[in-house]
């Protein structure tokens, strides 16, 4: 695509969208922050760092656009959207019917782009917008929101039937007029927009044709019963931009007035247009089976027909997170079972598949359509897991009450009942209307299920669960004192390189076996395993904050979950990251971490003896590791000969491998060429709701994310090596790429070396223990130096290192730059 600023003739208006459009359709799903775990961003927050927001912003900068390119584009929308004829031609198929929603939605883009587009933030709000307005003129006639002139209406199920021919699952629909003839309701060349259009429940246009066959039977259904469809009695204020949704589902409302810019005349099909439609919606799951889900086989229910000439009752629901069995629901499943085989649909995996997306869609819209339909963010948090258990709804006191999974100090505990406003008011809303449809009192399904989680989390045989058996200990495998069963393949690795270990390796995987069983659902087992970790963890607490002689776990934690709150950052709900078990790069030996090392010695000013940085020991030492839970990575503490006296009696606790940690960011401390770092608090579980300061570097994209992986490498030399650079509590990912590093919060970057003696010998000698564990930083610089308040130093940055560097002392040549430097020679 030319540039505007690049000399050549200007692009028409036309131009513009086009070349805009076909560049965005290039980009393949994965490069939009769009994925079923959305959080609502109520604040202002780069896309780039935290993509995961309703509606969806999109990376612009992969466009590649420069600013004059986007000045046309901002003109050629506006023009666009002035002009109501180029939106008839750009997306309806009959100009009349579809004036009354161009309407609407011209409003909406107009103010998006009357401001002009100076950075990739306003054009991810512009566009945002955008496609929520064009999107709301397409579900607009799917609804058959439509004109009746002269006895004829857009044939909704025409449209909602059609099938996609489109290459990519993510495009947006290619309507099929009937007959056969093709009359593309969106040209091909915008197909591709389709993860623009950031909707789960609401986006009906890209997506498995089940969808259609759904909302099809949905119809269907409601014409021939004369069914009220769900209508939302509560005002969302936040909802602005899906205004649609409270709008224009009203259509299936025959009896209900439209609002005033809406069309007056709602036009349901007839049984003939719904069987025809059945067919040709049939025959579309078959193809689009045979394109998208060749070789998947799909899993058969055997559910039998259930309707009036069966004579049996309505179809028993059982509860879910989001709703309950109420007699609406389930005169709707019933419904389906017997009104779409007579309107030709009798295949039964394809009415389980109808059954199950209108059961869904119907809970959802009854009990949760002003909250969590338009809010995913906190539909994920209510059904996330066990982060969910946290949220209860306390009826009388209106306020969100935390489990004992999840003790949390007092400012965090505020800002979860803060942030779960919108949970409690949509509980109340279904309390309401399930009691204003006739159903049995609507319960708060979280009061039970957190207390079974309670009781599965202390007697469940998962293997997370399970007490691990402590290691008996051979003369011949000192080095690797403990060994579990996540790391068993990496310490048999090492055991076969060094010639020695392997067949007790072997016997004690049986013995773990064995005694396992035993032990697996022993309960005072249980409790005596927690007595001790609560007991190392009290001991941990009498420590003294300055002493680094405590060790801990790379990925310490079976996963987290990622939320924002600060100034001008506030999550609706969490993301979602499990650990990264292996990097990418070569398995580092353990012989790195014991390079041998020569005394260091510098002269100053004074008449004072050398400083001999190779005799000073290291201050940190590392404790014995907890029996109870392993590393995910496998890895145990490995302590060196001259480290091996002296520290079984300290007693500081290890930092235990946890079930999970909610991580609440508040501030953003660095821009670095592959990541960026966030600062914050992590509440760990099995600290009883301790807070862990921590910062996090974030990467969105692949080759940062292989940065993140290599600096782990290092993390793990540093792991037998504490006190060298932060803590690393592991590396982490979600469903969408993003990963992030937790380390431990280790104060403030330096901005120069003019500091005082002591301070400057004391970097010295971190960089000269560093190399004494065999790593080379080769980025050394006053912002990869951390200095605390106590005026500990920390290392921190290792992107580019690199071990097995066997240092030479004083003729090191990093050693002497950094001297230089420092100004100690």
């Amino acid at each position: 695509m030319s540039s505007l600023s690049g000399g050549s003739s200007p692009l028409k208006a036309e131009e513009i969208i086009d070349s805009t459009f076909e560049k965005m359709a290039e980009i393949p799903k994965g490069g939009f922050a769009l994925s079923p775990e959305h959080t609502h961003s109520r604040g202002t927050r780069s896309p780039t760092i935290y993509d995961r927001h309703l509606p969806a912003h999109m990376r612009i900068k992969k466009l590649g656009l420069d600013e004059g390119m986007l000045a046309s584009f901002h003109e050629a929308i506006l023009g666009l959207a002035r002009s109501n004829d180029t939106f008839v031609r750009f997306l309806a198929r009959d100009e009349e019917p579809s004036r009354s929603f161009i309407f609407i939605i011209t409003r909406a883009v107009l103010t998006a782009f009357l401001f002009p587009l100076s950075n990739e933030a306003d054009v991810v709000h512009a566009m945002a917008k955008l496609f929520d307005g064009l999107f709301t003129l397409i579900s607009g006639m799917l609804c058959n929101s439509t004109y009746l002139e002269e006895g004829r209406f857009v044939p909704i199920l025409d449209i909602v039937s059609s099938t996609r021919k489109a290459e990519r699952v993510d495009a947006i629909v290619q309507f099929v007029a009937p007959g056969g003839t093709s009359e593309p309701l969106v040209p091909d060349k915008y197909r591709g927009l389709g993860p623009l259009l950031a909707i789960e429940y609401k986006n009906v246009l890209a997506g498995n044709p089940r969808v259609y066959l759904s909302m099809i039977a949905m119809i269907a259904v409601l014409a021939r019963s004369g069914e009220l469809f769900p209508w939302c009695s509560i005002d969302c204020d936040e909802c602005e931009p899906y205004k649609f949704c409270h709008d224009h589902f009203a259509t299936f409302l025959a009896n209900r007035p439209m609002p005033q810019d809406s069309p007056s005349n709602v036009a349901l099909p007839s049984e003939e247009q719904s069987r025809a439609a059945f067919q040709r919606v049939a025959e579309q799951i078959d193809m689009f089976d045979q394109v998208y889900c060749s070789g998947v086989k799909r899993k058969k229910k055997h559910s039998k027909n259930i309707g009036a000439k069966e004579g049996t009752e309505a179809i028993k629901v059982p509860p879910t997170a989001a709703t309950k069995d109420i007699k609406l629901l389930a005169k709707l499943k019933s419904s389906i079972r017997d009104v779409c085989p007579s309107l030709g649909l009798t295949d039964q995996s394809l009415l389980d598949d109808a059954e199950a997306f209108v059961s869904s869609a119907w809970e959802t819209y009854i009990q949760m359509w002003s909250r969590l339909v338009t809010h995913n963010g906190t539909y994920e948090l209510l059904t996330s897991g066990v982060m969910s258990s946290v949220l209860q709804c306390h009826r009388e006191e209106q306020v969100a009450v935390l489990s004992d999974m999840f003790l949390l100090a007092s400012n965090a505990k505020a800002y979860l009942e803060n942030l779960t406003g919108l949970f409690i008011m949509a509980i109340e809303d279904a309390v309401k209307r399930s009691s204003a449809d006739g159903g049995e009192p609507w319960q708060d399904p979280f009061l039970t299920v957190a207390k079974g989680r309670q009781k599965k989390h202390r007697h469940d045989d998962s293997d997370t669960e399970k007490p691990k058996q402590k290691r008996r200990r051979d003369d011949t495998d000192s080095e690797n004192e403990y060994s579990d069963s996540e790391g068993h393949d990496n310490d048999q690795k090492d055991a076969d390189k060094k010639g020695d270990g392997g067949a007790d390796e072997d016997s004690y995987g049986s013995r773990d076996d064995n005694d396992g069983r035993d032990n697996r659902h022993n309960q005072d087992g249980d409790y005596r395993e927690q007595q001790k970790r609560t007991e190392r963890q009290q001991a941990g607490k009498n420590c003294d904050q300055d002493d680094e002689s405590a060790s801990w776990k790379l990925n310490a934690f079976e996963g987290i979950d990622l939320a924002f709150y600060g100034d001008g950052l506030c999550s609706t709900g969490f993301t979602h990251l499990v650990p990264i078990h292996s990097v990418g790069t070569d398995e580092i030996s353990a012989s790195t971490s014991s390079s041998t090392y020569t005394g260091i010695t510098h002269a100053t000013d004074s008449d004072e003896a050398p400083v001999s940085f190779g005799a000073i020991e290291h201050q940190d030492s590392v404790k014995e590791v907890p029996e109870d839970r392993p590393t995910l990575l496998g890895i145990e503490p490995v302590q060196s000969p001259e480290r091996q006296s002296g520290t079984a009696s300290i007693g500081c606790a290890v930092l235990p491998l946890t079930p999970r940690a909610g991580i609440f960011l508040n501030k953003q401390t660095a821009v670095g060429r592959y990541s960026q770092v966030w600062g914050g608090h992590a509440l760990v579980e099995s600290l009883g709701g301790e807070t862990i300061e921590v910062a996090l570097k974030t990467a969105v994209d692949e080759p940062s994310g292989l940065k993140l992986r290599q600096e782990l490498d290092a993390y793990k030399i540093l792991h037998q090596h504490p006190g060298i650079g932060p803590r690393c509590f592991g590396l982490y990912e979600d469903s969408t790429g993003t990963t992030v590093l937790v380390l431990e919060y280790c104060g403030t970057a330096l901005t120069d070396y003019d500091l005082d003696l002591t301070t400057r010998e004391a970097i010295y000698h971190q960089v000269a223990e560093l190399h004494k564990a065999g790593i080379v930083h080769e980025d050394l610089s006053p912002r990869n130096i951390l200095l605390q308040e106590n005026s500990a130093v920390r290392i921190v940055d290792f992107e580019t290192f690199w071990s097995g560097h066997v240092c030479p002392g004083p003729r090191c040549f990093e050693l002497k730059i950094l001297r230089s430097k420092l100004e100690l020679d």
